[in-house]
């Protein structure tokens, strides 16, 4: 299963990101036969890392709330391949993107603790990010703290394998890079 992320609150038409990532998907299922999942995580409601789920309270409401986040876990889990699109806010992706990361990176299932410190168990796992952002962080990379974060998580879950598309400097050339990047998106669908 291929399990598509979108964090980006803008609706389709509007979104370069979702529309870059379409492109890849459209293109992905031309030419692989495999079921995608679209999860949107405006609409998902995942719920945040809470004291009560942290104490495991006996409420109904609290073990909807872990249940909402088991699911999650279990999506990510099932897949072979994880497309995230994300735009950058504030240096970093949106907060509902950091909540999705919560409920996947889970002690026992996708790392464990060794005396030689963690090791991964996500597995052999693509992970793919498309990213888009006003300005160009190509020249300063050390300031795309949510590209820097997300390669390092799927690292410390055991993912080498993490591409990423990134969709810069819009802010002056959005048609231009967008058609650019809308391309790549389609050449690297064919083979991912």
């Amino acid at each position: 299963m291929l399990l598509y992320i979108n964090s980006n609150s803008n609706v389709d038409d509007l979104s370069t990101t979702s529309q870059i990532a379409n492109a890849f998907l459209d293109e992905y299922e031309k030419h692989h036969h495999m079921k995608i999942k679209r999860i949107d995580l405006i609409d998902y409601k995942l719920p945040e890392l809470d004291r009560e789920i942290r104490r495991k309270d006996d409420s109904p409401e609290t073990h909807e709330k872990i249940q909402r986040r088991n699911e999650a876990l279990n999506d990510f889990l099932n897949a072979e391949i994880v497309v995230i699109a994300a735009p950058i806010w504030n240096f970093s992706y949106p907060a509902v993107l950091k909540t999705w990361i919560d409920a996947i990176v889970v002690s026992n299932k996708t790392f464990k603790y060794t005396p030689e410190g963690p090791i991964g168990l996500a597995g052999e796992k693509k992970v793919l990010l498309i990213q888009t952002s006003s300005s160009k962080y190509s020249k300063r990379p050390h300031l795309n703290f949510g590209l820097n974060h997300l390669e390092y998580i799927m690292k410390f879950m055991g993912i080498n394998h993490f591409e990423s598309i990134l969709a810069e400097g819009l802010s002056k050339r959005r048609e231009e890079v967008q058609k650019e990047k809308i391309d790549e998106a389609r050449e690297l669908a064919r083979k991912f």
